[in-house]
């Protein structure tokens, strides 16, 4: 996990403006009550310096099972634990600060679908509190106001996105703060009344996309991997591999 954290966050630095983060990402546990999550290690506590060492695990109640003794756990633990708890769809998460996604949150701008890239992730949710989901009273109240969304932004506070894999709920991470940034472009060129992607034309956009896919005669895990974002994440990680 920690490579897979590191390879993508090296490679997203001004892509979509998501720098360098003081955020998370958390993976499920296969059949277990446990997750794994970048810690808070004494030294490099960024998301593009995570290696090995500063993962952690830790249980649905928010307690550190495992890890290196001198790593703790994040202080928004609960944010993560509250959504895996109330969300059995869900396998990983990630919590990021990037520009744009603030910048939209505070102007309470309801996202639109602007682009094709993230297009699954709408109705987006926000939920209007800055503050650390560090108490079981917000991670209830986060969870409860994202429902069944894959991703939500946070008031001043970045966003959070869902999936069913680290590497997609980065790249989801990725999605939504593209259509933040195109979102906040056609705000500033036409002010509150311009329009998005119709919701309509969005889900015959989804089906269209599947159709073509399997009529190309891709496997299913192929169209799978095309639809989420993963073949993205796999071009990501190319480039990693010949930086590094």
């Amino acid at each position: 996990m920690a490579n897979r954290v590191t390879g993508c966050w090296y490679n997203t630095l001004g892509i979509g403006n998501i720098l360098m983060t003081f955020g998370h990402v958390s993976e499920r546990l296969k059949d277990s009550d446990r997750f794994l999550v970048k810690g808070r290690p004494s030294v490099n506590d960024l998301l593009i310096k995570t290696k090995v060492h500063d993962i952690v695990t830790v249980n649905l109640e928010a307690v550190k099972i495992d890890g290196s003794p001198d790593v703790s756990i994040p202080g928004e633990t609960k944010l993560h634990s509250f959504i895996y708890k109330n969300r059995d769809d869900v396998n990983a998460i990630c919590h990021a600060h990037p520009h744009f996604s603030v910048l939209t949150s505070i102007l309470d701008l309801e996202l639109k679908p602007i682009c094709n890239e993230g297009i699954d992730l709408f109705p987006v949710p926000v939920f209007r509190n800055n503050a650390l989901i560090s108490t079981d009273e917000l991670g209830t109240a986060l969870a409860d106001k994202l429902g069944k969304a894959n991703a939500c932004l946070l008031r001043g506070h970045g966003a959070v996105t869902l999936a069913d894999s680290c590497e997609v709920a980065v790249i989801r991470m990725m999605q939504l703060e593209e259509q933040a940034r195109l979102n906040l472009y056609a705000f500033m060129a036409k002010g509150p009344e311009y329009e998005g992607i119709p919701v309509d034309q969005a889900n015959e956009y989804m089906q269209a996309a599947t159709t073509s896919l399997r009529r190309s005669g891709l496997s299913e895990e192929r169209i799978r991997n095309q639809i989420s974002g993963l073949n993205l994440w796999t071009y990501l990680a190319e480039q990693v591999a010949q930086d590094v």
